[in-house]
């Protein structure tokens, strides 16, 4: 959730502002740059500056202290400030943005060489996903939630686990059209990062097994 100051109403109103990010170039720092990109905003051009704050719990206490103006968000700390009165400008999984989340990397010398490790990996995620999807394991993933994000009270991880079961989907394909927006951000200042093609990154053979093993 990209999350701002009550004052800010609309996209249009983060020009000068400050955003706070995890890193420039972490995972925060690349959707909020796609994210500014889908609204026509150029932060050099509008004069949009980025500080760094580190983990999601300094950037959300940084848009509610007004130590930065608007920051990406998860669901669980932008669901709270929501609640606060905060403007939510976009929940990024409702906009066309095409973004390779959380993925799994190894060299394909590993995956060519070592079919079996690599499906008894993928196998344990896709077994995860299932477990946090399940109903009955609420309470348990509740908790480890909360115990991740620091928070006090297990309660204040509600709203998280809600949007977190339908985030994390079974089919656990790379996104092609995702990895060619980032190395097109990356890219921009690094001509080795620029060179790259999202199809030669990609190494689907082990999904493919476990989806004709029948795990999605």
């Amino acid at each position: 959730m990209f999350v701002a100051n009550p004052k800010i109403k609309t996209p249009a109103e983060l020009k000068g502002k400050s955003l706070g990010v995890n890193s420039l170039s972490g995972g925060g720092w690349i959707f909020s740059m796609l994210m500014l990109d889908y609204w026509g905003l150029v932060p050099e051009r509008d004069k949009i500056q980025f500080r760094t704050l580190g983990e999601q719990a300094v950037m959300a206490q940084g848009v509610l202290n007004g130590t930065v103006d608007a920051s990406f968000l998860g669901y669980t700390f932008g669901k709270m400030l929501e609640g606060k009165g905060f403007t939510v400008l976009a929940d990024s999984e409702k906009l066309p943005i095409p973004y390779q989340g959380s993925g799994l990397m190894a060299r394909r010398s590993f995956v060519t060489s070592s079919p079996a490790a690599v499906d008894s990996v993928l196998r344990a995620l896709l077994d995860s996903v299932a477990f946090i999807r399940n109903p009955d394991n609420k309470s348990q993933v509740t908790k480890s939630l909360a115990k991740a994000l620091r928070f006090r009270r297990i309660e204040d991880a509600e709203d998280g686990y809600r949007t977190m079961v339908n985030l994390y989907e079974r089919k656990i394909y790379p996104s092609a059209d995702g990895i060619r927006n980032v190395i097109r951000l990356l890219g921009a200042n690094n001509e080795k990062i620029r060179r790259l093609k999202a199809e030669e990154l990609i190494e689907d053979s082990a999904v493919r097994r476990m989806e004709k093993e029948g795990r999605f």
